[in-house]
């Protein structure tokens, strides 16, 4: 009976020291990763770096300037646009406002269904897409397109646009700026013209509407039927 005890005894010990053992190597964490040497010295580099943390919200603060810029009604986008065809030469035009995707629109264009009761009911339909921060649906990039102070529509349809609040000195020099001004002039006479803009856009929101005092500033003629 004693030898029995005894090697009860015995194997519990074994299995005390064990899981020791087991607890020890874990903590110490020299278990094979089976990493190689290179890998192992690649990581204690990652893990000795010193990354830097952001203190400031440089992404956010541009988000929110252009945002802004986007949301003013008077403000005024100098687009200029490189065609394909070569024996056309770059042009730039004078856009109110931002200019819009094609993509955009004011609701969603697709709902699903979350499993009904007795078949078709109206509560379980849902709609995945959220809008966006300009309370329109869909993504931008795809044709863009905008109007000029004096009412007249622009679409960027498949080409290249480079757009500026004034323009720089490459779509001075080597694009024709389409207003009937000297485009060195534009910086001194732009406030007038956003006045006017906003003057304009307080009797009538919609940017196809010609605004007569922006357009005569600038030289611009409207296409529109008044």
């Amino acid at each position: 009976m004693n030898n029995w005890k005894q090697f009860i005894a015995w194997k519990q010990f074994i299995a005390v020291v064990f899981v020791i053992a087991v607890i020890a190597t874990a903590c110490s964490g020299d278990h094979d990763t089976g990493a190689t040497p290179e890998q192992d010295q690649a990581q204690a580099i990652v893990n000795a770096r010193d990354v830097y943390n952001p203190i400031n919200d440089v992404e956010g603060d541009n988000y929110n300037a252009r945002q802004v810029m986007a949301d003013d009604p008077t403000t005024i986008i100098w687009c200029s646009v490189y065609p394909t065809n070569p024996n056309v030469k770059p042009f730039t035009v004078p856009v109110v406002g931002k200019l819009t995707s094609g993509n955009k629109r004011p609701y969603p264009t697709e709902q699903i269904m979350a499993g009904g009761r007795d078949g078709y009911v109206p509560e379980d339909w849902y709609y995945p897409e959220l809008p966006g921060p300009d309370g329109f649906y869909g993504s931008s990039g795809e044709y863009r397109y905008g109007f000029d102070p004096a009412g007249n529509y622009h679409d960027f349809y498949q080409l290249e646009v480079y757009c500026t609040s004034l323009p720089n000195t490459i779509q001075r020099n080597m694009t024709e700026i389409l207003v009937a001004v000297d485009p060195d002039n534009l910086a001194a006479i732009q406030n007038d013209v956003r006045k006017a803009i906003g003057a304009c856009r307080a009797i009538n929101p919609d940017p196809s509407v010609p605004c007569d005092a922006a357009a005569d500033a600038l030289g611009l003629e409207s296409e529109v039927e008044q």
